[in-house]
C-alpha cells in the first residue's frame, strides 16, 4: 500500500518515464517539472514516491535512476 495519493503516484512514475527519455527535448521538460513542480512544492511527497518507485517498479530502470541520480531528485540543502 502506497502512502501517496494514487494521483501523486501516476504523476511520479510519469516524471520518472520522462526523466530517462533518450529524447533530449522531453527530457529538459521533465527536469523542468521536477525541479519547479516536484521540489520546490511537493518535495515529501517526491522523496517519498522515489522510495516507493525505486522499492516497487518492475522497471529496473527506475530504481536506477533514483539511486544514481539522487542529486536531480531532491534538494539536500
Amino acid at each position: 500500500m502506497s502512502a501517496l495519493h494514487p494521483e501523486l503516484q501516476g504523476a511520479l512514475a510519469q516524471l520518472l518515464q520522462g526523466l530517462n527519455s533518450p529524447d533530449n527535448e522531453l527530457r529538459s521538460r521533465y527536469e523542468e517539472s521536477l525541479a519547479n513542480e516536484w521540489q520546490a512544492q511537493k518535495p515529501d511527497a517526491l522523496l517519498m514516491g522515489l522510495v516507493e518507485q525505486a522499492h516497487s517498479s518492475p522497471d529496473e530502470k527506475v530504481g536506477q535512476a533514483v539511486v544514481t541520480h539522487p542529486e536531480q531528485s531532491v534538494d539536500w540543502t
